[in-house]
């Protein structure tokens, strides 16, 4: 194919993944009362957890407001934009991974089919991960810290909203930790005993990037976060031992 007809055909992929982006985006908005159902599953998790514990800390009903007429609507742009770049990553994947793998050898399809895949997969099952028991369990230290039995607790949802976002995405690529360590060692930039060796080292930093990482300050936030950037090394160690190149 000319310089050209590759231009053509990228076209034509851009213009498919703006196609799926739009899609979706229309399928959220008029979903949009059970897509909010979904994005408020942490802080009503949250909530409960509160609930449960004590009757001093019960928050029946939790508030949320806009600081603004145009608030609501823009928090919904939002919604909907992130949601539908986000469930339309498989499509647009798809489209790019076809347009890139006819000017690939056969072993270099093979090796971005197996690490894009892998690292997809980590990407969407840290993004779970994050939505599902870190942002809980941290609005849920949140609040206890914040004194909901003195203080009448009213959120932003505009605030959640960009929270949620931050800490999911921050997850999903926290958890391609095993993915990069499994690639150092397949290309031979380090194998799985240098992994082995520093661990130690890892260990440390790892600790140091989840107090930075972590929007709060107190150490129980910091540690749902950095217990599983360390079993995430480790799962690195045994897939560089796996997929490691052989001496």
């Amino acid at each position: 194919m000319t310089f050209a007809s590759h231009l053509r055909e990228l076209r034509t992929v851009l213009i498919q993944s703006a196609l799926s982006i739009i899609v979706m985006f229309f399928v959220i908005s008029y979903y949009r009362d059970f897509a909010f159902d979904i994005l408020l599953y942490p802080h009503l998790t949250a909530v409960k957890m509160l609930n449960e514990q004590s009757s001093d800390l019960r928050i029946e009903k939790p508030e949320l407001i806009a600081y603004s007429y145009e608030g609501p609507l823009i928090t919904f742009l939002k919604t909907s934009i992130y949601g539908s770049l986000f469930f339309s990553l498989p499509v647009i994947l798809f489209l790019f991974w076809n347009f890139l793998k006819k000017g690939l050898y056969p072993n270099e399809r093979w090796k971005i089919m197996l690490f894009g895949t892998m690292s997809f997969f980590m990407f969407i099952a840290g993004v779970a991960a994050g939505f599902l028991i870190f942002l809980p369990y941290l609005l849920y230290f949140l609040t206890i810290y914040s004194f909901p039995d003195k203080i009448g607790a009213t959120y932003s949802f505009s605030s959640y909203l960009d929270l949620v976002i931050l800490l999911t995405i921050v997850v999903g690529i926290i958890f391609q930790i095993p993915i990069v360590m499994a690639f150092i060692a397949n290309v031979g930039w380090m194998t799985w005993r240098s992994f082995v060796k520093y661990w130690r080292h890892y260990i440390v930093v790892i600790f140091i990037l989840s107090a930075v990482l972590t929007p709060t300050t107190d150490v129980v936030s910091m540690l749902l976060l950095a217990v599983p950037m360390v079993l995430l090394y480790f799962l690195g160690i045994f897939l560089a031992f796996a997929l490691g190149k052989k001496a």
